[in-house]
């Protein structure tokens, strides 16, 4: 039997359960995985910091797929591959979600926004690695990695304003998880 030399593994409904824990049963076998010299990547449509933070928790020494393959990083942070939203894509993308009244996440370089009108959200309750505002087109002016939608209501008004509009010029990947809501991710 050939011996395993990589194990590419998600992170939502995968290596994260809800509020962003690690299974202790799963912690042990990717950490059994790493000492015999299997590579362990991590691939998700989430951001960096929170794929550093797990990777980190792990032990895994090798490099992260983040933003569904738009941004790939060692895990020192050193960019591997980023493959960006121009700005002018970017700000109608942020325009579409603003005027459906849609909360976005957006990542720019090392930072993850999350544009919301809510009222009273308090930073230790959301996600590690976000910063809360109230809008995203200023920080998406020069461009973006990508934006991430939660919640069927919110996916399909962005794929309602969307679809078609950028084809060639963005993917536009439709999913859901065990933990999460569906979602709608944009490189």
């Amino acid at each position: 039997m050939p011996r395993i030399r990589l194990l590419a593994l998600d992170l939502d409904g995968t290596l994260l359960r809800p509020g962003d824990q690690i299974d202790e049963d799963d912690a042990s076998a990717v950490r059994d995985a790493v000492a015999a010299g299997v590579h362990v990547v991590i691939s998700t449509s989430r951001w960096f910091s929170l794929a550093a933070r797990t990777a980190g928790a792990l032990g895994i020494p090798d490099p992260l797929i983040c933003n569904n393959g738009a941004l790939v990083k060692a895990r020192d942070g050193e960019e591997i591959f980023h493959h960006r939203i121009p700005g002018p894509v970017a700000l109608e993308v942020a325009r579409a979600a603003a005027d459906a009244g849609v909360d976005a996440i957006v990542t720019v370089e090392d930072v993850t926004y999350w544009a919301t009108k809510r009222t009273g959200v308090s930073s230790n309750r959301v996600p590690g690695g976000l910063s809360v505002v109230q809008d995203v087109a200023e920080y998406v002016a020069e461009g973006c990695t990508a934006y991430l939608f939660f919640g069927e209501p919110n996916v399909r008004a962005m794929m309602e304003r969307l679809d078609g509009r950028f084809d060639g010029r963005l993917n536009l990947a439709y999913g859901h998880s065990q933990t999460y809501p569906p979602y709608l991710n944009i490189v």
